[in-house]
């Protein structure tokens, strides 16, 4: 699951990887979270290092 921050020149995203992968010259594992640009967030997705996107649940009105 994915949180995304709420200031669009800003944005980030919290996304927790799929697979191995450096970042920032520090190497993380598989099931570690990173906080990356929403623009990085969506590359990462596109090259299957991070996990899908998983369906936020409706809030109660």
């Amino acid at each position: 699951m994915a949180s995304a921050s709420k200031t669009p020149a800003t944005a980030t995203e919290t996304v927790v990887l799929a697979k191995p992968h450096t970042h920032q010259g520090k190497a993380f594992k598989p099931g570690e979270k990173l906080t990356v640009t929403v623009a990085t967030a969506n590359w990462l997705r596109s090259e299957g290092v991070v996990e899908a996107v998983a369906a936020m649940p409706a809030t109660a009105q």
